[in-house]
This record gives structure tokens, C-alpha cells and sequence, in this order.
């Protein structure tokens, strides 16, 4: 469940153990509509957003910041929020445990049973796609034979991961504003999810880090206590990159492997148009000395012909999730028509574009 960080200080831990939701409530939860789980994940995001606040001005107030508000008030607050935010989150998380296409989603690592909730509740299968009445709202449609989604590139657009897309002044926002940020926030998830960073270095490197990290709290180590710490570290990251070779981690995986790719990419310089493209629109960001200062490493980098670390970092991350959003459309429809993925699905590029590999999705069909 996201964003529950700690527990209130001043409700004790069997208090929220104490927090239960009757069966009644629970069975009627896996009953939701498409518009009723969509308006559950934001009523649970708006408690979060009130929970914070409450948690925030309880915290100034303690630190003789705001005396406006009572602390023993904001304390009430914050629990009883807290309470709804936490019943909030199991009737959405029974809900998506409950559904087949949620099942598969949840045995994914990275993946919540809010951001799964999520969505589901902004992506519908049956929506129609066909060009023709592009523009259109869907209750202004004619009734027509519509196949509803027919590609992963429909739930890429939805959810503003097309490049080709353009808002143009005056029009209608062409994607889906929540479910573009749920998108980043799967990223976000498989960047996290795994760190690579120490199992890439050499024994040089690794005996730095360690020394300095020992430094950095005021002990030096001997020779052979590092040797010693050398090898128990090896032990434990060889640890950590076997348990992610199960398929549960496939995007995580992807991610990082695509991190190396665009990296090796940007320092060949392959993205020097594409440096160019965003340094021109430099200017029209920075407005002020101190917007020049702030964006003065980014726009050195841009003058050099590579993009910024973030920016290579978003483009994997980008990847990563068009991959899941992919495999999410063809496991949703596989199991709408009860069909092998194989007859469920046909890719546009294998189609039409003359391709014949098919990466299926990982932990699909479920065991």
C-alpha cells in the first residue's frame, strides 16, 4: 500500500490492527463498476493528500512554526484519516485481488494494489479506438460494431507515452492526465525496485566504497577486516542478482538493461538531435538568473551533443512501462475472450509489419 510511511505516535499499533472492514463491505467491494473503482483510488489519494497535511501541520506545530492549530486536534485528525485511508486501501486491494487481470498485475514486482487499481479503473477494453470519430466525445458516438482496444499503442496513447502526440492550444487534452501519472509511478516502482549499482563494480571499486562508507561513520577497518567485509558483501549482492532472474522481475530487469543500452547510446553521441531539440527549447524555459543557475549543468550537457542522466533515465523508464502496458492489454485480453494469448492477440508489427517475435508476458497464464 503506498505512501503509509509510519504509524501515529499517538495511536498505538494494536489500534490499527483493531481496523476491520465486515465481509458485507469486502463482497461488495469486488462488485465495483469501472466509474466506482475510479472514484475509490481518488477518494483514496485525496485522504492521503488530507492525511499528509494534517501529519504536516501537527509537525510545524510541534517545531513552533504554527501555533494556529491545536497539536492534540491534528493528532484526532490525523488517526481518523489515517483509519480511511487504510480501509480505503483493502476494499481496493480485495477488489483487484479479486479479478483475474488484478491477480496477474499484483505477482509483477513493483506493482501495488493501488497503482494496480488504478488501472484498471482508467483502462477499459471495450473503449473505442476507431479513427473515424476521433475527436468525438463517446456519448456522441453513433452506435457501431466496435472492436474496442485493438493494440497496446491504444493504452500507450491513452496514457500520453505516444511521442507523436501534440496538445495543441484551444484542443482537448489528447491522453488521460491520472492515468499518465499512475504510468510514471510504475516507473518510479521499477527503478526502485532494484538497485545494480554496487553489483557492477569492480573489487577496486567495492573495496573504495566499503572503506569509505566505514570512514564516514569514524572507523577504520584493518586489511583484513576489509578483506573479511569484501567477502560477505560479495556473498549477499550475489544474493540479491539471483532473486531477481525470476519472472516476476522481468520489468525491473528491462529497465535496467535499457538504462545500459541508452547510456552507451547517449555517450556515442546517437542523441545529438535529439540534444539539440530540447537545448532549443532552453530558452523558453528559463526565464530568470536563477532559473539560468539551476539549469546551468543541464544546458552544458545539452551544448555537448548527449542528453541529461535524467533524461536518460525517463527514456528507460518510458520503455519499460509501454513493455508492461503492452503485456497488461494482452493478458486483459486474453482473459476477456478466454482465448490462449496466441489467438487473443495480434500485434499490430507481427500483423502488418512482418515480424514474427513475440516476447509473451511474464507469470502469464498464472500457475
Amino acid at each position: 500500500m503506498t505512501g503509509i510511511e509510519e504509524l501515529s505516535e499517538t495511536m498505538e499499533q494494536e489500534d490499527f490492527d483493531q481496523i476491520k472492514i465486515s465481509k458485507e463491505q469486502l463482497t461488495e467491494a469486488t462488485k465495483f463498476s469501472q466509474n466506482q473503482l475510479r472514484a475509490m483510488v481518488d477518494m483514496y489519494y485525496n485522504l492521503q493528500k488530507l492525511r499528509c497535511g494534517a501529519a504536516n501541520k501537527k509537525r510545524a506545530h510541534d517545531q513552533q512554526y504554527d501555533t494556529l492549530f491545536d497539536s492534540i486536534l491534528m493528532d484526532v485528525m490525523k488517526d481518523r484519516l489515517f483509519e480511511m485511508e487504510l480501509k480505503t486501501g483493502k476494499i481496493l486491494e480485495t477488489y483487484v485481488k479479486s479479478k483475474p487481470l488484478g491477480q496477474w498485475a499484483l505477482s509483477i514486482t513493483g506493482l501495488g494494489a493501488i497503482t494496480v487499481a488504478s488501472l484498471m479503473g482508467h483502462i477499459d477494453f471495450s473503449s473505442c479506438c476507431c479513427e473515424q470519430y476521433d475527436g468525438i466525445p463517446r456519448k456522441k458516438r453513433p452506435k457501431h460494431n466496435c472492436p474496442g482496444l485493438m493494440y497496446g499503442s491504444n493504452i500507450h496513447s491513452f496514457a500520453g507515452l505516444n511521442p507523436n502526440q501534440v496538445w495543441e492550444k484551444g484542443q482537448r487534452r489528447p491522453w488521460n492526465a491520472r492515468l499518465k501519472t499512475t504510468c510514471w509511478q510504475i516507473g518510479e516502482s521499477f527503478k526502485k525496485a532494484f538497485s545494480v549499482k554496487k553489483t557492477k563494480m569492480d573489487d577496486k571499486q567495492l573495496r573504495i566504497a566499503l572503506y569509505d562508507a566505514a570512514k564516514a561513520k569514524n572507523k577504520i577497518l584493518t586489511e583484513d577486516q576489509l578483506n573479511e567485509k569484501m567477502i560477505k558483501e560479495k556473498k549477499r549482492l550475489a544474493k540479491k542478482v539471483e532473486s531477481i532472474k525470476g519472472e516476476e522481475w522481468f520489468y525491473v530487469r528491462l529497465y535496467h538493461n535499457r538504462l545500459i543500452y541508452e547510456n552507451a547510446n547517449n555517450e556515442a553521441g546517437k542523441y545529438k538531435r535529439e540534444a539539440e531539440k530540447r537545448l532549443a527549447l532552453y530558452k523558453k524555459v528559463v526565464k530568470s538568473a536563477e532559473d539560468e543557475k539551476k539549469y546551468a549543468e543541464g544546458k552544458k550537457i545539452l551544448m555537448s551533443g548527449k542528453l541529461t542522466p535524467k533524461a536518460i533515465e525517463e527514456r528507460s523508464k518510458r520503455y519499460a512501462v509501454k513493455f508492461f502496458l503492452s503485456h497488461y492489454f494482452d493478458v486483459g485480453k486474453s482473459l476477456l475472450t478466454g482465448e490462449p494469448i496466441e489467438r487473443a492477440v495480434k500485434p499490430w508489427i507481427i500483423q502488418h509489419g512482418g515480424h514474427s517475435c513475440y516476447i509473451p508476458p511474464p507469470n502469464f497464464p498464472m500457475k
